[in-house]
Order: C-alpha cells, then sequence, then structure tokens
C-alpha cells in the first residue's frame, strides 16, 4: 500500500513503520521517497519498544535515531525535530554492530505491534503480547508483572490458531507461534 501511494504521485508524504530495524526492502522504499521529493514520516522509529533501551539515551536508542536520519528526506522536517538535532548521532561502525544485533535477535519475530492483526477471536492483545518479553528487558519490567498483564498474557491459552492473526500480518509473522514463545518468556521473566 505505502509503494502505491508513493508511485501515485497523490501525496506530499508517506508516514511509514522505519527504523533501524527495517528491513532492505523498506530502506529502499525511504530511498525512493527522496528521490521522488515525497516527505517521509518515519512511524515507530524506535522499533514498538523492542528496539534496546529505546526510552533512555544509550548506544542503541542513539543507533535507532541515526539510522533513521539516515533514511530521512534532509529538506522535510518537521520544526518539531531541531531539539533532537542540536546533537545527532552519527551512524557509525560501534552503532551498526547495535544494529545488527538488534536485527538477529528480533529476526522473523519482530513485531512491529500495528495492530492490523486484531481484533483476535480469543481476546488476545497480539500487538503488546507479541513483544512482551522485549518490553520487559528494555523497559520498566514492573509495568508488565501486574495482575492485569498476566491475565491478559495468559489469554494466550485460549489461541485457538485460527491464523485470522497470521493472514492480516503485513510482515508475515507466525502470530500464534510468536505468541506462544512470547507467553513462555513471560512466564520465565514474571518469576
Amino acid at each position: 500500500m505505502a509503494r502505491e501511494a508513493l508511485e501515485s504521485g497523490l501525496y506530499d508524504t508517506l508516514q511509514f513503520p522505519f527504523s533501524s530495524l527495517s528491513s532492505a526492502e523498506d530502506l529502499e522504499l525511504a530511498r525512493e521517497a527522496r528521490e521522488k521529493d515525497v516527505g517521509f514520516i518515519a512511524m515507530k522509529a524506535l522499533s514498538a519498544g523492542s528496539s534496546r533501551t529505546p526510552l533512555r539515551p544509550s548506544p542503541s536508542s542513539e543507533a535507532t535515531r541515526a539510522s533513521c536520519r539516515s533514511g530521512a528526506s534532509r529538506g522535510r522536517r518537521s520544526s518539531t525535530i531541531p531539539r533532537l538535532e542540536a546533537s545527532p548521532p552519527v551512524l557509525d561502525d560501534a552503532m551498526r554492530v547495535l544494529i545488527e544485533r538488534d536485527r538477529a535477535e528480533l529476526s522473523g519475530s519482530f513485531c512491529r505491534g500495528c495492530g492490523y492483526c486484531l481484533p483476535c477471536p480469543a481476546g488476545i492483545e497480539i500487538s503488546m503480547a507479541a513483544r512482551m518479553t522485549y518490553l520487559m528487558r528494555r523497559s520498566r519490567f514492573e509495568l508488565f508483572v501486574t495482575p492485569e498483564w498476566r491475565a491478559k498474557m495468559e489469554l494466550i491459552e485460549k489461541c485457538t490458531g485460527c491464523g485470522g492473526c497470521r493472514k492480516k500480518c503485513p510482515y508475515g509473522l507466525d502470530t500464534p507461534a510468536l505468541l506462544k514463545t512470547q507467553l513462555a518468556g513471560y512466564r520465565e521473566l514474571a518469576r
């Protein structure tokens, strides 16, 4: 859909999930937007909470910023960006190592939290549950070990494997398998 929008010539900007974990196809889309003078708005630039410690200044969050800057169109930046641009990170070899480590860890199982898989007939909050262990390791752990979240994660046991979420996933994830893996990891981390 993003490619169709870009190729139509009807739009001045394109908003698209874009982060340091973006695929080669996603990077090509950003390059094409620049070539066509179409503004490119990076959506979920912090990898939907899955890249390492995205909410605190760290080498990985700086890698995300540097990666997004390298793919962004320079001519069309929002006026809210200058504060972040005062000391922009440089996408160097050390940052590339961090990005590759994240990519290797998340390859084939990176849920971007887009929500296209919803609603789930079993009531599972797929877009959060499918990345729960990453969120627990990389943000405030205590947010996810509440009785409410424990109950939400246990809903994964009610997954019927209908495959509706898998069919709707624009990234081709095996969502039922991913959810089972996340539940096992959650149980281990929440002990």
